[in-house]
């Protein structure tokens, strides 16, 4: 009767261990899989080259595309996500994985808008007053075309959204000439002149922002962030090309200054940030000096600024 028992004991054990292995099996194979198939996301977005790591993506909006294929019911399309106070990001309607292992294109980008100019091509307006701050004008975008849920999400089963800067970032340094010399003449403005006010991010071709045929220019008016130090984000447009008034810096008597491109013209590329040192002269602005322009993705320099990541 023991040795039954005993028989029945070890079947038990056996049956458990097996559903273990199987369990152990299928975690394998979905890696962090959420349980009930729902998508999640997380948010960081690029650090500057001088510090190390990403930093938490301070917007509170932001559009999602998971794209299985035209006609597929788990295709979901520029699905708006908000963030709570605490942090939490969440979506304007359900959205769920098809399984652990069929993989997706997945698309994001910030602030969410519903001008969507072509199939995920989406239409950003930048703001052309930005004394407030420039955060309202910094898009930034994400591609992953083959995201396989059952490897890439992260420890949360949530996408780990890392967006990329799509515009430029201009931060414009301000000193004096010698005929300011025991003169208190404060700077009023600094303008970034007609740059481009609107432009198209095609996010499956990975974030390739261009400007539309029919965009208006603007004239961007840059946030002081320090003294003298005043910064801006723009994408090019006819203010920045050679022999045109690039920059205005406007003082407290009225009086104006210009910086003008040179016939070699300067690089504002989308994806760059840039520092100008501008010396204000009698009726115009110079470089202070030649600066780095740092890539977000790779270091390389080039004459005319420096460059920092936003």
């Amino acid at each position: 009767m023991i040795m039954k028992n005993l028989k029945y004991i070890f079947a038990a054990m056996a049956l458990v261990a097996a559903a273990s292995g199987c369990n152990k099996e299928q975690k394998a194979q979905e890696g962090n899989f959420p349980a009930d198939g729902v998508v999640r996301v997380n948010t960081t977005v690029a650090a500057p080259l001088t510090k190390a790591g990403t930093s938490d993506y301070e917007g509170e909006t932001l559009g999602l595309y998971i794209d299985y294929g035209t006609g597929d019911r788990f295709t979901a399309s520029n699905v708006l996500w908000s963030k709570d106070v605490n942090g939490k990001w969440t979506a304007s309607e359900l959205m769920l994985w098809k399984n652990a292992q069929d993989r997706a294109a997945v698309y994001a980008y910030a602030p969410y808008t519903t001008a969507v100019v072509g199939e995920k091509i989406i239409s950003f307006d930048i703001p052309a007053d930005q004394t407030a701050g420039i955060d309202a004008a910094d898009f930034v975008c994400f591609a992953d075309d083959d995201f396989a849920p059952y490897t890439d999400l992260d420890w949360a089963s949530a996408i780990a959204v890392n967006f990329s800067h799509a515009l430029v970032k201009l931060t414009v340094n301000i000193t004096k000439g010698n005929q300011f010399d025991g003169v208190d003449m404060p700077v009023k403005s600094v303008t970034i002149k007609r740059a481009a006010g609107t432009v198209n991010c095609d996010l499956a071709a990975f974030n390739a922002v261009s400007v539309p045929t029919d965009a208006a220019s603007v004239d961007v008016i840059m946030h002081k962030a320090g003294d003298n130090c005043y910064e801006g984000i723009f994408f090019p447009g006819l203010g920045q090309k050679p022999g045109e008034e690039a920059i205005i810096v406007t003082m407290e008597d009225g009086t104006s200054h210009s910086y003008v491109v040179p016939a070699a013209g300067i690089s504002f590329e989308g994806g760059y940030a840039y520092t100008m040192n501008l010396k204000v002269g009698k009726d115009k602005l110079t470089l202070a000096r030649n600066v780095s322009v740092n890539n977000w993705n790779e270091p390389e320099e080039i004459p005319g600024g420096e460059a920092e990541r936003i």
